[in-house]
C-alpha cells in the first residue's frame, strides 16, 4: 500500500492510530480463540475472516504510523473496555452457548467502531486523505461485520453448544 506521507501526521493522531492497531490486533487475537473453541462452523468459520481482517487493518494503520516516522506497536493490549469485552467473552467458551458468544463479539465490535468514529473526528481537514479514506474503508467494514455476525445469531436461535 503506497501511503500519502505530504501531510504528517500530529502527535496526538499517530498515539489514536496506535491504539486502533492495539484494538485490531486485540480483535483479532479474540476471534482466533473464539473460533478455536467453538463447534459451530458458521459462527467459527465467520471468526477466522474477521481474525485475518482485523490483522490487516492492523498492517495498513502500521503503514501510517511508520510513515511519519515512528515505530508502529506490533502486538494489543488495547483499552481495558476491549480487554473486559475479549475477557468476558473468552470466559463465555468453554460451556457456553454460541448465541452468548456472538452477542459478546458485536458488544466488542461496538467498543471498536466507537474507536474509529472517535478517530475520525479528530482528523483535520489537512490529514492525509489516504488515511481518511482507510480509516472510512475499515470503519464500513466493522459496521456490516457487526451486521454480518448478528444475522448469524438470528439464524440460528437454537443456541449451539461449545465443545
Amino acid at each position: 500500500m503506497s501511503v500519502d506521507t505530504n501531510a504528517p501526521l500530529t502527535p496526538e493522531m499517530v498515539e489514536r492510530l496506535q491504539d486502533l492497531i492495539q484494538a485490531n490486533i486485540d480483535s483479532a487475537d479474540g476471534y482466533h480463540d473464539a473460533a478455536a473453541h467453538l463447534d459451530d462452523n458458521r459462527v467459527s468459520d465467520a471468526l477466522v475472516q474477521l481474525n485475518r481482517q482485523r490483522l490487516k487493518f492492523a498492517s495498513e494503520l502500521q503503514t501510517f504510523v511508520q510513515a511519519n516516522g515512528v515505530r508502529p506497536v506490533k502486538d494489543g493490549s488495547w483499552l481495558a473496555t476491549l480487554h473486559g469485552g475479549w475477557r468476558a467473552l473468552q470466559a463465555n467458551l468453554i460451556g457456553t452457548d454460541a448465541a452468548n458468544i456472538v452477542r459478546e463479539i458485536r458488544e466488542v465490535e461496538e467498543l471498536l467502531e466507537n474507536a474509529y468514529d472517535e478517530t475520525l473526528a479528530l482528523l483535520a481537514p489537512t490529514n492525509s486523505t489516504q488515511l481518511t479514506d482507510r480509516l472510512h474503508a475499515h470503519l464500513d467494514s466493522i459496521r456490516l461485520d457487526r451486521e454480518r455476525i448478528g444475522r448469524l445469531q438470528q439464524d440460528d436461535p437454537t443456541n449451539h453448544k461449545t465443545g
